[in-house]
């Protein structure tokens, strides 16, 4: 008679338990993703992550007026130009505003190094990746079965 009593609050405490550690391993997790955050942070600087807050802050403000009709390329060198002059409003050291202006043109420099790679391969690169493109495509085509718009059948 004990035995039936005591079942449902043993299941419930077991439970309880379980949510326990469901919950800490959530925890564990958003713990972990705020310390690379602050890592990065503070790796860079406060001076830097101010500066690259207030300039993409800027560029998605620029990108939300749609009747400028900039470029892609302009609003992101008007994001560029805006942190830079607030970095010398602000009396920032140059280290943080070197650190910016690189990282701001890191992917400039990235596209810039992909497209003289291309070049200079003479398009063997860009070849091998279309291949493996339709290579990958025929291969989910057949994993689930679709065909190809021209087939007949």
């Amino acid at each position: 008679m004990m035995e039936t009593l005591t079942a449902p609050f043993q299941r419930l405490s077991e439970k309880m338990d379980s949510l326990q550690r469901d919950l800490n391993e959530i925890r564990n997790v958003f713990v972990s993703v705020k310390n690379i955050i602050v890592a990065i942070f503070s790796f860079l600087g406060q001076e830097t992550s101010v500066l690259l807050f207030c300039a993409l802050l800027f560029v998605f403000l620029l990108n939300l007026i749609p009747f400028l009709f900039l470029g892609k390329k302009l609003r992101y060198y008007a994001g560029l130009a805006f942190g830079v002059w607030l970095s010398f409003k602000f009396g920032y050291a140059f280290l943080s505003t070197a650190k910016f202006i690189l990282i701001m043109l890191l992917p400039l420099l990235v596209e810039l190094t992909l497209a003289w790679i291309l070049k200079k391969t003479g398009g063997a690169v860009k070849a091998g990746l279309k291949k493996l493109w339709k290579g990958m495509i025929s291969l989910v085509r057949k994993m689930f079965g679709r065909k190809k718009k021209d087939d007949p059948a």
